[in-house]
């Protein structure tokens, strides 16, 4: 009997031990996935509808909101990450306020949110307003609307069970810029448009996000390209500042920064200055009306490889993670018929060494405080 007891005091530690190392583990700390274990997220972004001053208008795309939502649910992701531009804002949108259209993109997406997928948001231009830019012949020049700004946070600011933003940024961008970790992945999630970093990050506090994480992915994901495609207004609008951010998130162990903006899709390689390549997901297929490129867009003297491009399809990015490689594909649809998605583009990330790129990111954000960089 004394035998039995000691053996049940055993167990009960051994359980008490478990139950504490769970949940005392840092969000930071890696997540171990058994072998056969993956998940899956998708990406999607610029769903505004067109210009058209038309009165009573949604101001989104409504059709195709809700084809890629319900892919989305049939994909069983996790969660979702929208790189803004979900609906009109700023822009000619028949009198609809700002609180109605984003009402409207939520009902769009109600596949997604009753399905209880986690939905990731970030400001675009179009949530924002009209931005200066150093070019004077560029046609934006009002004030960023304030109450653009404060509409968007009451539309999706708390719970992120059900939809909301996360409140871990820098100051001035509460519940614009914020990081999170979901199983084995680290995420940033950059607003590009908060002053003063406008087409530009807050390169202090991403440094020191890196260098926190031990997760053996980061994805990064913000609005505006950081390598120019069609719109002038995006990072490379400050090219030193851009390569900063560049250089960080290669350091750190990103293989992809997700991005909207241009209305096509586009996959680059650039690699950084330490020789890792970064591919540059454009994703701004779904919905905003599209815009022709050629490979003349791009302005860079450095070599850049476009390795994909589509500007007639629709299209969102779909994520599949387990524990040595991470699997992304771009889904195409032409937008007619019944919506039938068809993998169109895909490529592979490996699983970092966590410690190694802590240990870097670490030293970069050591480097970067003695010199006081800034973007």
């Amino acid at each position: 009997m004394k035998r039995d007891n000691s053996f049940a005091v055993i167990l009960f530690v051994l359980g008490s031990l478990i139950t504490v190392s769970l949940i005392g583990a840092s969000s930071q700390n890696p997540v171990i996935l058994p072998e056969e274990e993956t998940w899956t997220f998708a990406v999607f972004c610029d769903t505004r509808g067109d210009n058209n001053d038309t009165p009573g208008k949604t101001c989104v795309s409504d059709n195709t909101i809700r084809a890629i939502a319900t892919a989305v649910v049939e994909d069983s992701c996790d969660l979702v990450l929208f790189p803004g531009d979900m609906v009109n804002g700023w822009c000619q949108n028949g009198s609809t306020n700002y609180a109605k259209q984003f009402v409207n993109w939520k009902n769009a997406m109600a596949p997604v949110y009753e399905a209880g997928i986690k939905v990731y948001p970030l400001r675009g231009n179009h949530e924002d307003g009209p931005l200066p830019y150093p070019d004077p012949s560029y046609p934006y020049d009002p004030s960023p609307d304030p109450a653009l700004r404060v509409a968007y946070i009451e539309a999706f600011k708390g719970d992120l069970e059900s939809y909301g933003l996360d409140n871990t940024g820098p100051e001035g961008e509460e519940y614009l810029t914020y990081s999170f970790v979901h199983n084995n992945a680290f995420f940033v999630g950059l607003d590009e448009y908060a002053e003063p970093h406008v087409h530009g990050v807050d390169q202090e506090w991403l440094d020191a996000q890196l260098a926190n994480n031990s997760q053996p992915y980061v994805f990064v994901f913000g609005h505006e390209p950081a390598f120019k495609l069609n719109h002038p207004d995006c990072l490379d609008t400050y090219p030193d500042d851009r390569d900063e951010f560049w250089n960080s998130i290669g350091d750190a162990g990103c293989g992809v920064y997700f991005c909207g903006h241009d209305h096509s899709y586009n996959r680059m390689c650039v690699k950084d200055e330490g020789g890792h390549e970064i591919r540059q997901m454009v994703i701004g297929s779904c919905g905003a009306p599209m815009k022709p490129w050629t490979l003349s867009g791009y302005n860079e003297s450095r070599e850049i490889v476009c390795e994909h491009h589509n500007g007639d399809d629709y299209g969102y990015a779909l994520v599949t993670v387990d524990k040595d490689k991470a699997t992304v594909e771009w889904k195409a649809w032409d937008g007619t018929g019944d919506p039938t998605w068809v993998t169109e583009d895909s490529f592979t990330i490996s699983a970092v060494n966590a410690s190694a790129v802590a240990a870097t990111a670490a030293a970069t954000a050591t480097a970067s405080a003695g010199t006081g960089a800034t973007a």
